[in-house]
């Protein structure tokens, strides 16, 4: 059995029992890495504790959400998904599936309708510098589509992003790639990023020579200033800042900042700092507060899980979250994709239109 069809097996049977289950790909590794508990009961317990055990943590965009939970995934199987025993997934107990209710499609003109009172209340003297909004596009579930092949595709094709395959049996199937880290902590360093501003990359273009737009910088300004300002509130002094560089994603680029510090500065406080950082201007807005109570007044869906945080923690002594980014809630008859942008003053509603269709495609050109 080659290494693509134990993968598609072990998943496949996951999914068919209903398992509590994650299948991942850290950025730029070849291993894919398999998760899974023995029940399906979320854990009672805080951030600050459940970062102190190893697993798999799925953590949802709305802090105070009682509708999309976070989950814990304890590692009662685990490991490089060429050495699980197929046997020990058909031990595990099945569950029943639940039927999902589809989520809200934006079409264009209510998009438009939108923005443009946002971007109009930007340009003002309201406090409110940037926001992300963000929409739902549906897709017909293609025939014999099959969740494992399209996790296999995204690992394949996109090899410098975070690709992973989750089940949580209250929540729904969530597959994605996401260019963005939220904090990687490992060898008693800690690692994070302000990324923000996005364009298409023109084919074998050099990534050294794209040019960004005043709009875009201002958007990563923010965004870096954000982080700056996390640092200081928990005195973390002595870090190291890159200046703003760009990244590819297959077709799509970025502007990125990194940061890293010493990991004992947040030992005791991990929990904590990762909910100050989360949601970052990059997915919410600034400042945080406001912004995030714009995007529940002026959002006409529940984002879920989409720019949330998820990843491995405590496993081979590092722990890896990534922002939600890049995603799709697979439903019964639709695959639902997340998609946003950062608004500010200097948004055109058109361009913010088709820079959420560019950012679809990630998913859509493996389909």
């Amino acid at each position: 059995m080659n290494n693509s069809n134990h993968l598609y097996s072990i998943i496949n049977l996951c999914l068919k029992k209903n398992i509590l289950f994650a299948c991942y790909k850290q950025a730029n590794s070849n291993d894919v890495i398999f998760i899974a508990q023995r029940n399906n009961e979320p854990i009672g317990l805080t951030l600050n504790e459940l970062l102190q055990k190893t697993g798999f943590v799925i953590y949802p965009f709305d802090k105070e959400s009682k509708d999309n939970l976070p989950y814990f995934i304890f590692p009662d199987i685990q490991g490089k998904i060429n050495d699980i025993d197929i046997h020990e997934i058909e031990s595990l107990p099945s569950y029943n599936h639940k039927s999902y209710d589809e989520t809200y499609s934006m079409p264009k003109a209510e998009y438009e309708a939108k923005l443009e009172p946002l971007i109009h209340l930007l340009k003002s003297d309201d406090p409110i510098q940037k926001v992300v909004f963000s929409r739902i596009a549906h897709v017909d579930k293609p025939d014999h589509f099959n969740e494992s092949e399209l996790f296999h595709t995204l690992t394949e094709k996109y090899t410098e992003a975070f690709c992973y395959i989750l089940n949580i049996p209250n929540e729904g199937v969530w597959i994605g790639a996401s260019p963005e880290t939220l904090l990687n902590v490992e060898d008693n360093k800690a690692h994070t990023v302000a990324l923000a501003g996005t364009q298409k990359r023109k084919d074998q273009e050099d990534i050294n020579c794209i040019k960004w737009s005043h709009k875009d910088q201002e958007e990563q300004e923010y965004v870096t200033s954000f982080v700056q300002d996390i640092l200081h509130q928990y005195n973390i002094n002595d870090y190291t800042q890159s200046d703003p560089y760009t990244i590819a994603t297959a077709k799509v680029v970025h502007l990125k900042t990194s940061f890293s510090f010493p990991a004992d500065n947040i030992k005791d406080q991990l929990g904590d700092f990762i909910l100050s950082l989360h949601p970052t201007p990059a997915v919410g807005g600034v400042p945080q507060d406001k912004a995030i109570q714009k995007i529940k007044e002026v959002e006409p869906h529940n984002r879920e899980y989409y720019s949330g945080f998820l990843g491995p923690v405590n496993i081979n002594n590092s722990s890896h979250l990534y922002v939600n980014l890049r995603c799709m809630k697979v439903s019964n008859k639709l695959l639902s994709l997340f998609i946003g942008g950062g608004i500010t003053s200097q948004s055109i509603v058109e361009n913010e239109w088709e820079e959420t269709c560019l950012k679809a495609q990630t998913l859509l050109s493996v389909l």
